[in-house]
Formats: C-alpha cells, structure tokens, sequence
C-alpha cells in the first residue's frame, strides 16, 4: 500500500491535507512527508512508522536522528550521504553498518556499498528533513532554508530564520 493511503486509512492526516503535500511536492520537489510536515501537524514518530512500513524497512528513531561516532561516518564518503540522502548511524555488534534512508537504496547501490566495505548493510526509514539534518551535521552540508525552517518547526523553534515573531 502507498504511503499517502496508508496516511489517509490509518487517519494520520486527512485526504485534503494529503493532496495538498502532494501538491507541494510537484511545485516544491521533496518527499512526501517533508511536504506533509510542512502542511499539516502530523505526529512524527506515527508517519515514521508508517513511512517504515511502505518502504518494508525498520524505522530509524524519529526527530534527531542520533550522531554516529567519526569511525562510522568516515565509512561512508559525504558524497555518497549527500548524493544518496543517506547516513550512517552505527555498527552493530555483528559487524552490520546501520544507516537511515529517505528512500531505500537499490540492490545494486546496496551491493556496492556493502562490497566496498565489507560488511553488511541495514537500511532503517527516516524522513528526508532527519536524513538531511543528520547529513550536515556528520559531514558539514549547509541545509536549504525550507529544511532549516521544518526543522525549526519539528524541535518547538521559530518557523521562520532570522526573523522576530509577529506582535
């Protein structure tokens, strides 16, 4: 099932609100639940789940996705983070490299990435704002305003950067 049927069934948002991030992200490019976050207030750790679940993965933690440590980072290059919206989250005992993904990585990228590092790879479901929130900050990438300004959103901030709130 997709992702905006899942939203609408599971009454997460409403059909018009659903239309409406759909709308966006024609005019706006995005995925779907950035645009959906921008439009309506929707309980984030719910759309994660479900996010999870269309794509057939584990979720990742929603909010701040947690920093990785250096030696995790530096397996992944930044420019496949940035290129690939991904980013690394841990090594788990067993030797399997834990990342988050705005949309799941191909067999084939899967297969690369985990015969250059020689490891195996667990994908986790994350909204592209966390994924590309954690990206800056594990490799120094500035973020775009609208993501600044969701971001700010999500953690209880301002909406909108450098300014003062209206009277």
């Amino acid at each position: 099932m997709s992702l905006s049927s899942l939203i609408v069934q599971r009454e997460i948002a409403t059909m018009r609100q659903v239309e409406e991030a759909l709308a966006r992200q024609v005019i706006y490019g995005g995925d779907l639940v950035t645009n959906l976050l921008e439009v309506a207030q929707v309980d984030e750790g719910i759309l994660v789940g479900l996010l999870a679940e269309s794509m057939r993965l584990v979720p990742a933690p929603s909010g701040h996705l947690p920093e990785a440590s250096d030696r995790v980072k530096a397996l992944v290059p930044r420019e496949v983070a940035i290129e690939r919206t991904i980013v690394p989250l841990e090594v788990q005992g067993d030797g399997k490299l834990v990342l988050a993904v705005a949309e799941p990585l191909g067999r084939d990228i899967e297969e690369q990435l985990r015969f250059a590092l020689g490891m195996a790879i667990e994908q986790r479901a994350a909204p592209a704002v966390r994924v590309l929130e954690a990206v800056s900050r594990a490799y120094g990438v500035p973020l775009e305003r609208r993501m600044l300004r969701l971001i700010a959103r999500l953690s209880g901030g301002l909406a909108e950067l450098g300014s003062t709130p209206p009277p």
